[in-house]
């Protein structure tokens, strides 16, 4: 093979590729900045570069080809700065440009252009003798020898496709057929089209899966790494969520557990509540406060001199001043309280139970006739409150029950 022809110069078979990269010249490194990232990968797939001495994994350059196999699990997620990204299928070849110029030379994609206020620049398409531009939606775009179309998918696009005839702007649920002599044929595309191609060509399924199996098979290091790529591209992944949570957890990292069991729940409650992470969950949280809280008391001198974050307020319980049996109203009242200050624009209500947990270990250090109130002034202080609330309430019975 001669030097100045194709190179081969790498294999690797993790899920962010399976990457064969191949060089047609020596480009320097600082004429070719990255334009889009591949955010995830299933199966292998070939990157033929222009640029030999890049070393940014998952970048691409102005004039790099991105090709997937003709398994049908190969399929890639390409993200590009602003927010936009596209979904490449298997038996696919796509040539990157700057300012979002793609060219589909065979195979098939899916454009998600989202909406952005003041966007200047539309994703560019190139498809045989035309270009369609899309500054916002969801299009489907086929490249192959007897198949050239267009399929325009929700309701929120904003499409003109352009070639030598003129320019034509197209809607939801258009299906454009191309051929040559640029002849347009817009017809209606099927209902189940979307739904289907869509399944098709996300690699979210078949990462995960790859993943899980990863995770049963015990190779806890290629799974951790798996279940962080399908976040980062899919962050309502509830599977990820899940796992990840298991992966801090087991590494004795008990916030970062409670973060992404959090989300899980959030995105999966049923499957939470039957894997018994939602128990466990709160838990964990206590525990993870708990320890927060002793920390924050440890480092209570250097915490207290630091300047209150802006527009912050802590709200402590409101404290009962009647009878024993009313004691449970304060924390409904206090609640109220919150809720309605939460919905104040600009205003940040710092974090309840944690507040709760600093007064009641504070109280535990003190003496005195004066300690609630001076435990609630040094744990509002501690957690770097600009504003208090502290109150009271007090519930009278009149005879006869009024």
């Amino acid at each position: 093979m001669k030097t100045n022809h194709f190179i081969f110069t790498q294999i690797c078979t993790a899920l962010l590729c399976g990457a064969l990269l191949v060089y047609s010249q020596i480009v320097s490194a600082e004429n070719i900045p990255a334009i889009a990232q591949i955010e995830l990968c299933t199966g292998e797939i070939q990157i033929l570069k222009l640029d030999k001495t890049s070393q940014t994994e998952g970048a691409l350059s102005s004039g790099d080809v991105l090709q997937t196999t003709d398994n049908r699990n190969s399929r890639c997620r390409i993200a590009f700065p602003n927010g936009n990204f596209i979904h490449v299928g298997s038996a696919t070849s796509v040539k990157f440009y700057k300012n979002q110029q793609l060219t589909l030379m065979q195979g098939q994609l899916i454009a998600y252009a989202m909406p952005t206020i003041g966007q200047q620049q539309a994703m560019a398409l190139h498809l045989g003798d035309g270009v369609l531009a899309l500054s916002m939606g969801k299009v489907l775009a086929t490249e192959s020898k007897d198949k050239r179309q267009i399929a325009v998918f929700n309701d929120l696009v904003s499409a003109v496709w352009h070639d030598s005839q003129g320019e034509k702007t197209l809607y939801p649920g258009n299906l454009v057929k191309l051929s040559a002599g640029s002849s347009v044929e817009i017809t209606q595309a099927p209902r189940i089209m979307e739904s289907e191609i869509s399944e098709k060509m996300s690699p979210e399924t078949p990462a995960v899966k790859q993943a899980t199996q990863a995770f049963k098979d015990r190779d806890l290091v290629t799974a951790a790494r798996l279940f962080k790529q399908i976040q980062q591209a899919f962050p309502y992944n509830a599977a990820a969520a899940y796992h990840l949570g298991l992966f801090e957890l087991n590494a004795n990292k008990t916030p970062e557990a409670v973060q992404q069991w959090q989300k899980y729940v959030e995105i999966d409650p049923e499957g939470a509540k039957k894997s018994g992470v939602t128990k466990q969950l709160t838990l964990m949280t206590s525990k993870s406060i708990q320890d927060e809280v002793k920390q924050a008391i440890a480092n209570e001198k250097t915490l207290s001199n630091l300047a209150p974050e802006p527009n912050s307020i802590a709200v402590h319980p409101l404290i009962n001043k009647g009878e024993e049996q009313y004691g449970p109203i304060g924390k409904g009242l206090t609640a109220f309280v919150i809720t309605d200050l939460t919905k104040v624009p600009g205003l940040k209500v710092l974090e309840r139970e944690k507040l709760q947990k600093l007064i009641d270990e504070i109280k535990l250090s003190e003496t005195g006739e004066l300690v609630e109130k001076s435990a609630r002034v040094r744990a509002g202080r501690i957690m770097r409150a600009e504003k208090l609330m502290i109150g009271d309430y007090l519930i009278e019975t009149k005879k006869g029950g009024q």
